[in-house]
């Protein structure tokens, strides 16, 4: 994504974190780093370095959800 892009000014500015994955599910692109890390020392780590253990089944069913149907989803 260009610096300056309206598309960064969005992401940036929104308070939910926004991720993209790869298709093996490591963080190319972040808006926020909700885990108190700076945003450098989470891109390109596995997403699941970044849920407690017990959640992170929850999270995996989410973001497969994505990946197989395109549509976006959440979860709290």
């Amino acid at each position: 994504m260009p610096d300056g892009s309206p598309w960064q000014s969005l992401l940036a500015n929104t308070p939910m974190v926004t991720v993209i994955l790869d298709e093996k599910h490591v963080i190319r692109l972040a808006n926020h780093a909700d885990s108190g890390a700076n945003l450098n020392e989470v891109l390109g780590r596995s997403l699941y370095d970044f849920c407690r253990p017990e959640y992170r089944e929850t999270v995996r069913a989410c973001v497969q959800r994505v990946f197989q149907t395109g549509k976006p989803s959440m979860y709290e």
